[in-house]
Parts: structure tokens; C-alpha cells; sequence
């Protein structure tokens, strides 16, 4: 990564809401907090914007009740909205971060969307999501508010999210499976009765990463994922994402936090990666920058 320098004129930050943060998104920098584009989740005829309209608890009560949720990505002119109320707040340049374009066709929308824009838009593909991607927009966010260039901020969230980690276990496989978000070899595998396949999110894309035999023993081999991980990196953080699971998330916090010496913060998955993981998702993103 290159140091960032001074530029003429500020560098706005704009992510989507599948960047999942420990709190708001609003308090992670003083005068360069993101502006956080919604996805939407559709559920019984309705469309229903993510965090704004529908929370996660809302969401996974009505899938356990055998509601069927499908999501989209917001349309151009969402991201339209977005980069004029950058231009708006005085930004002079926006870098506009967002899930892998693997998963959703987010990344096309903003990219549409900047070449019309009224302030020059550099749009990046994290080839993440939840609080990975949440990790790289932080990072971009601080280095934009002390001065970077658009280049600069976007290599940081590129280099951040890039040597991140996501890994997660499901109850069931059918929401990923349906959703089309799940390799062919995932699919194949999670089909195979008495195994717990263990997900992660790499290159862009959702594939097995470790079959366990339990819950508890895919639990057991994120905790020593994290342990591991914790002696990478200048700044390295574990974080434990769940899908409105919090006793369960603290409990794996917990168990992490034994290891570590650090209890791990929690950040909700949201609805729009809950409604494709399905309840009971537990997981653990490794980043090697501190929100």
C-alpha cells in the first residue's frame, strides 16, 4: 500500500449496506463517514430497504416462519442520488466501494451510474462483503479524511479487503442454494448427509472451505482460524458476524476471546447477506486492519 498525501479538493467515501460495521458507519470518522447506499429484500410482495425498512431480527422471524426472501441491487439512480449528495457535502471526488460483483450486480449499477455523475466516481469491486467489506470502507474512510488521493483510497480498501477473511457455517444450505450465490462443488457437498460444510468468501465468490462433522466442531475450527490469524498483520482483528444470533455470537466470541485474549466484537450480517445465508449463520471475518 502506498502512504496517502495531500490532494486538492476532499474524497468521498460510498459503500452499499452489505458493509457491515461494529456500530454506525457514521462514527467511524470524524468528517468522512460513508454514505451507505441500500440494498432492498424482497419478502411477500414487498421491497423493503435494507436496515431502513426491514432489520435483521424482522427478517430472520419471517423466514422461520417460511416466508421466502429474495434481495436486489439498487438501480443507477440510487447511486445517482448518492454521488450528487456527495457533490452536495463539498466532495470534489468519490470512491465508491462495494460487494463482489460475483455475488450482485452492485458494482455494475455504481459503475453505470459514475459516468454520469457529477464529480468524478472511481467504483471498486472489494470482491467482499459484510464486515470485511466493512473493514475496507473504514480504512478508505480514514485515509480519504486525511487527505488522500482517490487512487490511494481506493488501494487501501482493495489492500484491506483483499487480506481479509470470511468464514462462516449455516443451518441449512437451501437460502445460498436458491439464491444462486453457492458453487456447483459447494452445492455438491453440502448435500452430503452428517457433514457441516464450513463456507468462506474467497476471490469473490462463496465455496467450501472445510467440512466438519458438527456445529460445534466447525465453531472449533473458526477459533482456531482466529487464533492464528491474530499473529498476522500490524492491526489484526477478529470479528464475529451473525445473522440476528447474538447469544450464539457472543458465545463464539467468547470461545474466541479464550484464545486471543480479546473477546471479539460482534457485527450483524444485515438482511440482505441474512436473507442468502438463512438463520443460524455464525462466522468470523479476520481483518487485518482495526475498525
Amino acid at each position: 500500500m502506498v502512504s496517502p498525501k495531500r490532494v486538492s479538493g476532499r474524497v468521498g467515501v460510498v459503500t452499499d449496506s452489505t458493509a457491515r460495521f461494529p456500530g454506525n458507519p457514521g462514527s467511524l470518522v470524524n468528517l468522512a463517514a460513508p454514505i451507505v447506499v441500500p440494498l432492498s429484500v424482497a419478502i411477500e410482495d414487498q421491497s423493503l430497504a435494507d436496515d431502513l425498512e426491514i432489520d435483521s431480527a424482522a427478517l430472520r422471524t419471517r423466514l422461520e416462519n417460511g416466508a421466502v426472501a429474495t434481495t436486489s441491487q439498487p438501480g443507477p439512480g440510487a447511486f445517482a442520488s448518492a454521488y450528487a449528495r456527495a457533490a452536495e457535502q463539498g466532495y470534489s471526488q468519490v470512491v465508491s466501494i462495494h460487494l463482489s460483483a460475483e455475488l450482485s450486480g452492485t458494482f455494475h449499477a455504481a459503475t453505470m451510474a459514475a459516468e454520469v455523475a457529477p464529480l468524478p466516481v472511481m467504483v471498486v469491486d472489494s470482491r467482499c462483503a459484510g464486515a470485511a467489506l466493512g473493514a475496507a470502507v473504514a480504512a478508505a474512510a480514514r485515509v480519504a479524511a486525511d487527505g488522500a488521493s482517490p487512487y490511494e483510497v481506493a488501494q487501501i480498501a482493495l489492500g484491506v479487503a483483499g487480506a481479509s477473511s470470511t468464514t462462516f457455517i449455516v443451518d441449512s444450505l437451501d437460502h445460498l442454494r436458491r439464491g444462486g450465490r453457492l458453487s456447483r462443488p459447494a452445492a455438491a457437498v453440502g448435500s452430503v448427509l452428517g457433514v457441516r460444510p464450513m463456507l468462506g468468501l474467497r476471490e469473490g465468490r462463496i465455496d467450501v472451505e472445510y467440512i466438519a462433522r458438527t456445529r460445534r466442531a466447525g465453531l472449533r475450527r473458526m477459533a482456531e482460524l482466529a487464533e492464528r490469524f491474530m499473529d498476522r498483520g500490524s492491526e489484526p482483528e477478529a470479528l464475529v458476524q451473525h445473522f440476528a444470533e447474538l447469544s450464539r455470537g457472543e458465545e463464539l466470541a467468547a470461545a474466541i476471546g479464550e484464545r486471543i485474549g480479546t473477546v471479539p466484537r460482534l457485527v450483524d450480517a444485515g438482511c440482505v447477506l441474512g436473507a442468502h445465508v438463512g438463520p443460524g449463520m455464525l462466522g468470523i471475518a479476520l481483518v487485518e486492519q482495526r475498525f
